[in-house]
């Protein structure tokens, strides 16, 4: 994929969205020696054809490139794989807490470390995160981060400096919410 094995990569995944924040991801970015932000996604086919979204694809698209941040697009089924594995970090800027995130899922599946924004706080009252931020020696203030320049820039130095404990957390998830782990509780739920 081109990418310097020295730098520390960033990924964004998933529609562009107003409420997935990408675009405040964006706005936020700064160019810092060895960080790169790869804005992984397009719009979503259903509403391109609404003007005022459409602009808002293209405007976050046209920014990001502005800015040196690496935004391919639409990134096809068989190449997901490549970006996981070759990004360090996984991030969720969303700026509602409105669904399970599907990306998240794929976050943990990679076991790549995540960061979340703070609006997605709400993840950390379900049990088995809570448990695995233990595990990991962490807590919630750890992983979250709030759109504000320092904040993110502060956020993602802390990162780099603590990229086992957030590897620890994302393997330890992704065994957790494994479906056989999953469908063993289903079918002991549905028996009961």
């Amino acid at each position: 994929m081109g990418f310097k094995l020295d730098d520390f990569y960033v990924l964004y995944f998933g529609f562009l969205s107003p409420y997935k924040g990408a675009n405040l991801l964006v706005e936020q970015w700064t160019k810092n020696k060895g960080e790169r932000l790869i804005l992984a996604g397009g719009g979503n086919p259903n509403h391109m054809k609404d003007k005022g979204y459409a602009r808002f694809v293209n405007n976050t698209l046209e920014k990001a490139k502005t800015i040196g941040i690496l935004a391919p697009g639409f990134i096809p089924e068989k190449e997901i794989p490549l970006y996981f594995s070759a990004t360090d970090l996984f991030i969720l800027p969303y700026q509602v807490f409105m669904s399970s995130s599907g990306p998240l899922s794929m976050a943990f599946g990679f076991e790549k470390p995540v960061l979340l924004s703070h609006q997605l706080a709400g993840y950390f009252e379900t049990d088995d995160m809570k448990e695995t931020l233990k595990e990991a020696g962490l807590k919630p203030s750890d992983v979250i981060f709030d759109f504000d320049l320092n904040n993110l820039n502060q956020k993602l130095k802390w990162a780099r400096k603590n990229m086992s404990k957030l590897r620890k957390f994302s393997l330890l998830m992704s065994e957790k919410r494994n479906w056989k782990n999953i469908g063993k509780m289903y079918l002991k739920v549905l028996n009961e």
